[in-house]
C-alpha cells in the first residue's frame, strides 16, 4: 500500500467535517477528555489536541460511554467534540473506525456517574492518575465494601488511604494485595500496589529496595506519578518500557494449530504473504490459554478487521496451553464469535515456551505488529492508537 493510497484512505474517512464557534461550554461532568492523539490518524486530521472534549456520539452523551472506543462498535459515528482552547464545536460524521485518540474520564464525570456496586476499577485508576485523592478515597472505600480485598479496587483504596495520611493502613493494603491477590488481576493494579510498597521501603531507609520496586511499578503502570517519585530519588526519569518496537523479529517458528483447521504455520510464510503496507499481528499468550485482556484484544481485532481491512495480514495467537478453562467461558466469547463470523486467525501450540523465551513478554497477551521486512512497528495491547501507529509506520515510505 503506497503512502499516497494510505493518505487517500484517511481522507475518505472525512465524510462530513466542520468546526464552528461554540456559544456555550459543555459541562465537564458529561464529557470525555482527549488524553492523546496519534499523529497521522483520523483524530489528527481533524486537529484534535489533548484537552479537547468529546461531547456526544450519535446523539448519546459521552457521560454514558466508555473511554474505550471498541466497547461501542458502530458502522457510522456522528461525533461532537469541543475545543476549550479555541472554543469551537467540532462536528464529524465518519465510518465507525477508531479515530486514533485516547480518551479519559474527568474527575467530575467519575463523581457524577461512578457506581461502587459495579466494582469497576478503571475509573478509580483514572482518579489515581489524576491524583484526585479525596474523591478516590470516597469511591474506592464504597467499592471495596462491595468487592472485598480480592479485587483491583483494593490497591487503589490503599493508595487513597496513603495519600490521605493513613500511611500504615494504606501500605498494609498494598502489601496484602501483592502477596495474596495481584496474580489474579492485570498488571497495572499490581504496579499501583508496588509503587506504595516501594515508598514504604524508602521511608524505612531501604532506598535501593524502594527504587527497585518503583522501577518495577513503572513497568506495570508507566505513570507520571511514579516517574516523579523516581526523579525525586535522584534517578533518571524513566520512559515507558519498550521491548521490541523498532527492532527486527529475532527468529522464525514452525508450530501446529490445535483448533480449527489442522496445519503447520510459520512466521516466514505469514510475512511473505504480506502486501506492501500491510501488517502481521503476533499475539503471545505465553502460559495462559486466555484471560480477560485477551478477550478484549479479540474484541478490538474484530473491529480492526472491518475498519483496517486493506492493511491487515494474518493474526497468529500462540499459547503454551491447549485446554480451555471450563469455569471461565467468558474468556473465549470473542474467539468463538470470530470463528462463527469466519474471521481468520491461527491458534498455535508452543508447548516448550519457545516464543516466550525468545520475546520475554512481561504481560499476556503481548501483541506485536510486524511489517513484511520483519520490523516490529508497535507492541502492547494493540488499542486503536497503536493500530494507527503500526499502519502509519507500514505506509510511511
Amino acid at each position: 500500500m503506497a503512502r499516497a493510497e494510505f493518505e487517500a484512505f484517511t481522507q475518505s474517512l472525512l465524510t462530513d467535517y466542520r468546526r464552528v464557534s461554540a456559544k456555550v461550554d459543555p459541562p465537564l461532568s458529561r464529557c470525555l477528555e482527549v488524553k492523546r492523539v496519534e499523529p497521522g490518524s483520523l483524530a489528527d486530521k481533524i486537529l484534535l489536541t489533548p484537552g479537547d472534549l468529546l461531547v456526544s456520539i450519535n446523539g448519546q452523551s459521552a457521560s454514558l460511554l466508555s473511554p474505550k472506543w471498541w466497547r461501542a462498535p458502530a458502522k457510522v459515528r456522528q461525533y461532537i467534540f469541543f475545543s476549550p482552547s479555541t472554543r469551537e464545536r467540532i462536528e464529524l460524521t465518519a465510518p465507525g473506525i477508531d479515530p486514533g485518540c485516547e480518551l479519559r474520564r474527568s474527575a467530575a464525570m467519575i463523581q457524577a456517574t461512578y457506581k461502587p456496586g459495579s466494582r469497576d476499577p478503571e475509573p478509580l485508576l483514572e482518579l489515581w492518575e489524576a491524583r484526585a485523592w479525596p474523591l478516590l478515597l470516597q469511591l474506592s472505600a464504597a467499592a471495596v465494601q462491595k468487592s472485598g480485598p480480592d479485587s483491583p479496587v483494593y490497591p487503589l483504596y490503599g493508595a487513597a488511604l496513603y495519600e490521605a495520611g493513613h500511611v500504615e493502613e494504606g501500605i498494609g493494603a498494598a502489601v496484602r494485595y501483592l502477596r495474596e491477590f495481584a496474580r489474579n488481576w492485570t498488571t497495572d493494579y499490581r504496579g499501583v500496589a508496588a509503587y506504595y510498597a516501594g515508598l514504604a521501603q524508602i521511608d524505612r531507609g531501604e532506598r535501593e529496595k524502594g527504587a527497585t520496586l518503583l522501577a518495577e511499578a513503572f513497568k506495570d503502570v508507566p505513570s507520571d506519578q511514579i516517574a516523579d517519585a523516581m526523579v525525586n530519588l535522584g534517578l533518571p526519569r524513566p520512559s515507558p518500557p519498550v521491548l521490541w518496537t523498532g527492532k527486527t523479529a529475532p527468529g522464525d517458528y514452525e508450530l501446529q494449530t490445535f483448533e480449527g483447521e489442522k496445519k503447520t504455520v510459520t512466521m516466514s510464510e505469514a510475512l511473505l504473504g504480506l502486501k506492501e503496507g500491510q501488517i502481521f499481528l503476533l499475539c503471545l499468550l505465553s502460559s495462559y490459554r486466555a484471560n480477560g485482556p485477551y478477550n478484549e484484544f479479540m474484541n478490538r481485532y474484530r473491529t480492526f478487521v472491518r475498519d483496517f481491512k486493506p492493511f491487515l495480514g494474518p493474526l497468529h495467537i500462540i499459547t503454551e496451553i491447549k485446554d480451555r478453562y471450563p469455569d471461565r467461558p467468558h474468556y473465549f466469547e470473542t474467539e468463538d464469535k470470530m470463528r462463527a463470523d469466519q474471521i481468520p486467525f491461527d491458534l498455535l501450540f508452543d508447548p516448550e515456551g519457545y516464543l516466550r523465551g525468545m520475546y520475554q513478554p512481561r504481560v499476556s497477551p503481548f501483541v506485536m505488529a510486524i511489517d513484511a521486512r520483519g520490523r516490529i512497528l508497535c507492541e502492547g495491547e494493540m488499542e486503536g492508537v497503536e493500530m494507527w501507529r503500526a499502519v502509519i509506520a507500514a505506509n510511511a515510505a
